[in-house]
């Protein structure tokens, strides 16, 4: 599965990644018609689920992160993990969670070190992420070793940004990657976790 029709991509200063991602691998599955901002649109639903879900840690790191986006004039806000998953399986694409629980801690811990959030609890807050996805039956598994999984959403680029990636095994007219923020297949820095979907 090749992403051979992109919505619009991504070029601005915003936080608005995780929706066009999605966006792209809903395309795969469901074709939806060309020229729509369904990135924005998709971004904004996924935004609306982490806003009604939103306690405890992951509270804490997204009202800090949103103030650190502001002040960068980077519109919008993290998307994260959980929230992603639960659009995705809203949209009957059967999520599986992959993470490597070393490689996220890691990646978080740096990310509140940079935005300055000192009592995020990082363990805690990884846990929370997983007790949100299980209680809407979303599989979680960790332990993951490659983030080259077909068909899947990685975060990358220590954990600030969400690519696709298509079928492994298409032929090479076809592409692999969907990166919001290029049209080229840069060397991505995994930052711990993968969502992989399927059409039932």
């Amino acid at each position: 599965m090749g992403f051979q029709y992109i919505n619009f991509q991504d070029q601005q200063e915003n936080a608005y990644c995780g929706g066009f991602v999605l966006a792209a691998m809903i395309n795969q599955f469901k074709s939806l018609p060309p020229n729509k901002p369904y990135g924005t649109d998709i971004y904004h639903e996924v935004q609306h689920i982490q806003k009604t879900s939103l306690t405890g840690q992951r509270k804490c790191f997204i009202d800090k992160m949103s103030l650190y986006l502001h002040d960068h004039n980077i519109e919008g806000t993290y998307s994260l993990p959980s929230s992603i998953a639960i659009y995705a399986q809203q949209m009957g694409l059967n999520p599986t969670i992959h993470y490597n629980e070393l490689k996220l801690r890691n990646v978080f811990s740096s990310i509140s070190k940079d935005i300055k959030l000192k009592k995020l609890n990082v363990d805690v807050f990884i846990e929370e992420e997983i007790s949100l996805a299980n209680s809407f039956q979303i599989p979680v598994f960790g332990n993951a070793k490659n983030f080259f999984i077909a068909n899947s959403i990685a975060l990358v680029e220590t954990g600030m940004h969400w690519i696709a990636i298509g079928n492994t095994e298409e032929k090479e007219d076809r592409k692999i990657y969907y990166d919001p923020w290029s049209t080229n297949e840069p060397i991505y820095e995994y930052s711990g976790i993968n969502i992989a979907l399927n059409k039932a």
